[in-house]
């Protein structure tokens, strides 16, 4: 395979598993997902502190783990956690 085919190959994978119908994950999206449900495991059964989570699940700025957790929840690490206490 020369080097052009090899090229419109990688291109024609890429497109395809970045297709919406793809069955596949990208590896940045199975990363927050996993880091996500770690840091609602951990906001619902702990008392952990949230700056404590936050490295717990791999990030080092807080600032950044508070706009994913509320990208990915709709809420705040603390509002979510407080909603866990008062509906358990």
């Amino acid at each position: 395979m020369d080097p052009e085919e090899l090229a419109t190959s990688l291109e024609t994978v890429k497109w395809k598993l970045e297709s919406p119908n793809s069955p596949y994950i990208p590896a940045h999206t199975a990363r927050l997902l996993r880091r996500m449900e770690k840091a609602k495991l951990l906001l619902e059964t702990t008392e952990m502190k949230i700056y404590e989570i936050t490295d717990a699940v791999g990030y080092t700025e807080i600032d950044w783990f508070y706009k994913k957790f509320k990208e990915y929840t709709g809420t705040s690490a603390y509002e979510y956690r407080e909603q866990c206490f008062i509906t358990a």
